[in-house]
């Protein structure tokens, strides 16, 4: 009775080769890892003489109990002992399937008996061994190819306890630099031998790649493929794969990034920080307040505000205190989302806006988004009377405006005074910026302080932009128009308190 469909061996291993041919030797060496009670795992792959396209691999190993059951090694997808154990490699009974279809001929010897496969099929063999397997294959692979498998297997991180030798060299033991538990998707058979993906809690291990390795996603130290990142990162359980077993879903891998990035964020560079694949991480929900922060500081500074398009003076105030102005357009849509996420969690703002720590609205809202407390006229000192008096006074011989003036006490400000522009003008004065011995005294330094200060924000009731000459011509306009007030006795030093002397 012939089955309900066929193989084409050519055509799969044209498939196959296009992951290139370390594969080859990957999936024969994940298997005798896998093996109960192995204690060392022999590798050879190396070209054959005298023949343009043909190497040879061979790899043992010394499991007690050997190839447990001989059909695997050509029965696609059948039942598998390690299906429902998501800590061992293979699950699909499939990369001896993969490995034959690139191969010429092959031979699997064994503590249950032996196969070869040639061109006439296969055929069982009646020798046993006493312990461990023996796979061999004449393989259909280039000197170029042999040269790049190779490559790839002295990036192996072999398991504790495991000596593994390829070409005579012992591969040495890796230890990470860094090891974590986190929660990722993995694969396992459920009780009716269903193979399901699942969430379970596992290791992962970061390792520093040596100099030349590109770094590469692991799964129990067989490479899986390239990453672009900064570390390898071997995840100690299988992990999800394509049915050509060289990549992991986009959404596993922007999950697995956010968690290295939470793990490894006190490692980070300014340079990683800019880097796709920590854009990426501090871009999942998954991302740790810490990572997003320390992403943050590293990219933009501790001295950061966001663009507030409410208050744009407040913009270039920040520029030229020295503050980076963060424009929205310089964050994803994750980052920002994340950013929300954390303030709303914490209380506090990982990025104020502009306006927050440089208005010139008195908006009146803290760094924790509370209100400012402002200080009833019943509270003003003699002192205060004094500045507020001069500010009407200048305002309204100077502009002719009667200023609405406040006094506010806010702690994280960052601001002496602000001005708001429109009707009246308000003029506020902060005096958690302003300690009590910038309001006292009555001679010509307090004169000075006061009238510079009053003069350089009522200057905004012409122009916005402190840093622009339109803004330096208004407060020399102002400064002018004060002293011929002045002068003609309309704005008396005396009658607001002040004794300049002769």
């Amino acid at each position: 009775m012939k089955g309900w469909f066929e193989v084409d061996k050519a055509g799969l291993a044209m498939l196959m080769e296009r992951r290139g041919m370390a594969f080859v030797a990957l999936e024969a060496i994940q298997n005798a890892w896998d093996e109960q009670g192995v204690q060392n795992v022999s590798v050879t792959l190396e070209p054959v003489d005298g023949r343009r396209m043909a190497c040879l691999l061979r790899v043992e190993d010394d499991s007690p109990d050997g190839f447990r059951d001989l059909a695997d090694a050509w029965t696609l997808f059948a039942e598998s002992y390690k299906k429902g154990n998501p800590d061992q490699r293979g699950r699909f009974n499939l990369g001896e399937k993969l490995v034959l279809a690139v191969c010429r001929e092959a031979t699997v010897s064994s503590t249950t008996g032996g196969v070869r496969f040639d061109d006439d099929g296969r055929h069982r063999l009646r020798g046993k061994r006493e312990r461990g397997t023996v796979f061999e294959a004449d393989v259909r692979m280039t000197r170029d190819q042999c040269a790049d498998a190779l490559a790839v297997l002295q990036q192996l991180l072999p398991p504790p306890g495991v000596r593994t030798v390829v070409n005579g060299q012992v591969l040495p033991a890796r230890e990470p630099m860094h090891s974590f538990r986190c929660v990722l998707q993995t694969e396992a058979g459920d009780e009716d031998g269903v193979l399901r993906r699942l969430r379970r809690t596992t290791d992962v291990h970061v390792h520093e790649p040596r100099p030349g390795e590109e770094p590469t996603l692991y799964e129990m130290g067989i490479p899986i493929q390239p990453t672009g990142d900064r570390w390898h990162v071997d995840v100690r359980q299988c992990v999800p794969l394509t049915l050509e077993r060289d990549s992991v879903p986009s959404a596993y891998m922007a999950r697995l990034r956010a968690e290295v990035v939470n793990a490894m964020h006190d490692r980070l560079t300014e340079q990683d920080a800019s880097e796709a694949w920590v854009r990426e991480a501090t871009s999942h929900p998954q991302a740790s307040p810490d990572a997003v922060r320390k992403a943050l500081d590293l990219r933009f500074g501790d001295r950061r505000v966001m663009l507030d398009p409410s208050d744009p003076e407040s913009n270039r105030r920040a520029q030229a205190a020295g503050f980076t102005v963060v424009h929205p357009r310089q964050l994803s849509t994750g980052e920002r989302g994340n950013i929300k996420r954390i303030d709303r969690d914490s209380g506090t703002k990982m990025v104020l806006p502009a306006g927050r720590v440089f208005p010139t609205h008195g908006g009146f809202v803290g760094p924790g988004g509370e209100a400012v407390r402002t200080l009833a006229e019943d509270q003003w000192t003699p002192h205060h009377w004094r500045v507020v008096r001069l500010a009407h006074a200048v305002a309204l011989h100077t502009l002719d405006l009667s200023v609405v003036v406040r006094i506010v006490h806010d702690e994280g400000g960052g601001y002496s005074a602000c001005y708001a522009r429109g009707g009246r003008g308000s003029l506020t004065f902060n005096a958690a910026a302003l300690r009590a011995p910038w309001w006292a005294g009555d001679d010509a330094a307090a004169w000075d302080r006061h009238a510079r200060l009053v003069l350089h924000e009522l200057a905004h009731q012409i122009e916005s932009n402190h840093l622009s000459d339109e803004y330096h011509r208004a407060t020399c306009l102002l400064g002018a128009r004060l002293a011929w007030a002045v002068a003609a006795r309309t704005v008396d030093p005396l009658g607001l308190g002040y004794s300049l002397g002769d």
